[in-house]
């Protein structure tokens, strides 16, 4: 039980370093950042092999589609938004027609961020998007 109790309390320990050293990077970067320069798109999905005819289909009939490659496959992206707010209108009816995975992402200096990650380094390392943070609860 000893043990148990020096483990946790370490792990806390060294919990709040990890997310107080998160938030110090973020403040650095958040300084560095101009948010007009930002590249709103949707990631329609990765796929490590081939891509189902029917997605192909539906990437096509949206038209500006690009790939990316890497190790891990092929990421598709749809032609950049003029604002935030036309990507975050978009994405539900890009899921919809079978996008299911399709996600909000920015491009910032040939980087890719999902929205929330890329407004909580803009932010200075502070979630302000209103999103629930998920809880783990353990129940004995």
């Amino acid at each position: 039980m000893k043990r148990l109790l020096i483990f946790t309390g370490l792990l806390f320990l060294f919990s709040g370093f990890n997310v107080q050293a998160n938030s110090l990077n973020a403040k650095s970067l958040s300084a560095k950042i101009d948010v007009s320069k930002a590249v709103h798109k949707i990631e329609l999905g990765t796929f490590s092999k081939s891509v189902p005819v029917k997605i192909v289909e539906l990437m096509r009939e949206l038209g500006s589609v690009t790939p990316v490659n890497s190790d891990e496959g092929s990421t598709y992206y749809t032609a950049p938004f003029n604002s935030e707010e036309e990507a975050q209108q978009q994405l539900p009816k890009l899921q919809s027609l079978g996008f299911n995975s399709a996600k909000h992402v920015v491009e910032y200096k040939n980087e890719v961020y999902d929205i929330r990650t890329f407004h909580h380094i803009a932010n200075g390392g502070k979630l302000e998007d209103g999103g629930k943070v998920p809880v783990i609860r353990l129940w004995k």
